[in-house]
């Protein structure tokens, strides 16, 4: 995955290169038409696509195709991870966590850094207020809050655990998921999403 101040530095990039301020969000399909064009982003229906969205070349033209079921925030965070997966290919930034890096970069230009480090300096560790904020959801409103204060804190999901922030000896994944308190841990689970945890030292 590449490293969270290089996303930091290419979402600011793409915001600046398409004129834009970077310290207020724009709607990730303004800023992709901006980008990319003004015919960049489609609208499909949901069965003409199997994922909510894609990228694709068609001659020398990009576009993103997005499936038109999706709520609000789905569609902003698909439209932005599209984008995102766009700017990696043509700055040459792929390797093997080419997804992973792509969510990242998609969170940094939903909620750019300054703005987010305004709100998260307001909110506190607050994820229901902070993703009404970043228009998304709790897990990428957590997210961003490690990404931006550098507080470590681990989102914990029935497939992976995701850690951000500083460097923290966490206790394994397992032990994390347990119901119950871990001294020296606070957990809270995630409203939007009950199945997701996220954990912080304290």
């Amino acid at each position: 995955m590449l490293e969270q101040v290089q996303i930091e530095e290419e979402a600011e990039r793409l915001y600046r290169e398409a004129r834009f301020r970077w310290d207020e969000p724009i709607a990730p399909a303004t800023l992709a038409r901006a980008a990319m064009g003004p015919g960049s982003v489609r609208l499909v229906p949901p069965e003409a696509m199997r994922h909510s969205a894609a990228v694709a070349r068609i001659g020398d033209v990009w576009r993103i195709y997005i499936r038109s079921d999706l709520t609000e925030r789905e569609r902003n965070f698909s439209i932005a991870h599209e984008l995102a997966e766009w700017l990696i290919a043509r700055r040459g930034l792929g390797d093997a966590d080419t997804e992973q890096s792509a969510d990242a970069m998609a969170a940094a230009i939903l909620v750019p850094k300054p703005f987010a480090l305004k709100a998260c300096g307001v909110r506190g560790a607050k994820w229901s207020q902070l993703a009404r904020d970043f228009r998304a959801s709790e897990s990428c409103a957590a997210l961003r809050y490690g990404e931006v204060t550098g507080e470590p804190l681990v989102l914990l999901t029935p497939r992976c655990a995701r850690e951000r922030g500083q460097p923290y000896p966490w206790p394994p994944n397992e032990c994390l998921k347990k119901p119950g308190k871990i001294p020296g841990i606070r957990k809270a689970c995630l409203r939007d999403d009950p199945r997701r945890v996220v954990a912080l030292p304290g």
